[in-house]
C-alpha cells in the first residue's frame, strides 16, 4: 500500500507542476488582453477632437458660377451646421450667392442670386494633433454631396434644378475647456468647391456649333459648373 502510494506521489507533484506552468501564460495572456482593451478606449477618449460634437461653420464663397449662356463671379455666404465623430462630419449647408455676368464685359449683364441647400459629408483622410500636449488639431479632408439650387434673376423670373458638390480642403482646429466633459473645439478652413449641375435646355440644343475657330463643330456642354474657394470659421461642442 505505501509503495503504490509512492508511486502516485511521484506523478501527481510533476502533474501539478505542469498545470501551474500551463496556467501561467494563459494568465499572462488574460492579462494582456485586459490590458489592450482597457488601455484601447481610454486612447480613444484621450484624443479630445475624437468624440461626437455637434458642429457650426460660417464663411465666405468667392468664384464663378455658369447658368447655361450665363457665366460670371460668383460671391456669396455659407453657413452650415452638422455633425462631427472622429474623422466625419456630416451636415447640411446655405449657400447665398450674387451671381450673374461680369458688369465691366457686358452692357448689360444678366444678373441674380443663388439660393443652395445641400446635404453634404466630409471624411479627413489625414489628421495630426489629439490636443493633449498641445491643444491643436489639423485636418485635410474631402467632401461630397447633393443640393437643390434655386436661381432667382433680378429681371424676373426663377430656375430651379438639382447639383453634385465636391471639395478638398483643409483645417486648423483649437481645444478649449479640456478638463471639462464637454470641451469647446474652434477652426480655422478653407476649401475648393466644385458643383455640377444640369444646363437649362440642354436637351433641346440638336445641332453643333463652333464658338470660335476650330477643326469640327460640337455640341455645347450639358453641364454648368460652379468653382468657389470657401474660407470660414467653425465651432464645435
Amino acid at each position: 500500500m505505501s509503495r503504490h502510494r509512492r508511486r502516485t506521489d511521484r506523478w501527481i507533484a510533476p502533474l501539478i507542476g505542469a498545470l501551474a506552468l500551463a496556467a501561467v501564460p494563459g494568465r499572462v495572456a488574460q492579462a494582456q488582453s485586459t490590458t489592450v482593451a482597457t488601455d484601447g478606449a481610454p486612447e480613444e477618449e484621450q484624443n479630445l477632437f475624437s468624440p461626437g460634437r455637434s458642429d457650426f461653420g460660417f464663411g465666405l464663397l468667392a468664384g464663378g458660377y455658369s447658368v447655361g449662356p450665363v457665366t460670371g463671379p460668383g460671391v456669396g455666404l455659407h453657413i452650415d451646421a452638422g455633425w462631427n465623430r472622429k474623422a466625419w462630419l456630416l451636415y447640411g449647408e446655405y449657400d447665398f450667392v450674387s451671381i450673374g455676368q461680369n458688369e465691366q464685359e457686358v452692357s448689360d449683364p444678366i444678373q441674380g442670386l443663388l439660393h443652395r441647400f445641400a446635404a453634404m459629408g466630409r471624411y479627413a483622410f489625414a489628421e495630426f494633433g489629439d490636443g493633449r500636449n498641445i491643444p491643436l488639431q489639423g485636418q485635410f479632408w474631402f467632401e461630397g454631396g447633393v443640393g437643390r439650387e434655386i436661381v432667382m434673376w433680378d429681371a424676373g423670373g426663377r430656375l430651379g434644378r438639382n447639383d453634385l458638390a465636391f471639395g478638398l480642403g483643409a483645417e486648423l482646429n483649437v481645444v478649449t475647456k479640456r478638463d471639462t466633459p464637454d470641451p469647446n473645439v474652434f477652426g480655422i478652413y478653407y476649401a475648393f468647391r466644385l458643383t455640377v449641375a444640369r444646363a437649362p435646355d440642354s436637351d433641346k440644343v440638336e445641332m453643333a456649333t463652333c464658338g470660335g475657330p476650330c477643326d469640327e463643330p460640337t455640341l455645347p456642354s450639358p453641364y454648368d459648373l460652379g468653382l468657389f474657394f470657401n474660407a470660414g470659421l467653425s465651432w464645435g461642442r
